[in-house]
């Protein structure tokens, strides 16, 4: 019997299937130095998920992303367009002092500014139809205190 060092993987002491182990994917996996470069380089930013399905992936504080624990897929995710813009964003915050935000928090944000409580999207709207707000049963009472502003 043979045993791996790296999985600790024990296989018959016989040229083809040795050959076989190191070509296979839980070899390859353990041997990638790339996967510790990269984690290395971008530890600020990447980390641990904690939700309970996703434990196996890494999360990116900068675009709020879950990435697979693989060296393929977070080299991805770095060179990516949406990375590269919350980085620069990111950098510059630290050097205002600015706390960071990330840019997916600030659209949700503005998502829900618009879609909750604004009754000027329904005047606007029912004055492109070309009818009166008045005609169509909206009182005084428009309920806007029951809506909070955002």
């Amino acid at each position: 019997q043979v045993k791996c060092s790296l999985t600790g993987h024990e296989m018959p002491c016989r040229v083809e299937v040795v050959q076989t182990y190191l070509k296979g994917k839980k070899y390859l996996k353990a041997s990638s130095k790339e996967q510790c470069d990269l984690l290395e380089t971008h530890k600020a930013y990447l980390g641990p998920s904690h939700k309970n399905k996703q434990e196996h992936q890494l999360f990116c504080k900068l675009t709020c992303r879950h990435i697979n624990n693989e060296p393929h897929h977070i080299k991805r995710h770095v060179e990516g367009r949406r990375f590269k813009r919350a980085l620069v964003r990111w950098e510059e915050c630290q050097l205002t002092g600015e706390k960071f935000k990330p840019v997916t928090l600030m659209n949700n944000r503005k998502r829900n500014k618009d879609s909750i409580g604004s009754d000027s999207s329904i005047g606007n709207k029912m004055d492109a139809l070309g009818l009166d707000s008045d005609e169509e049963g909206m009182s005084d009472d428009s309920m806007t205190d029951l809506y909070p502003r955002w």
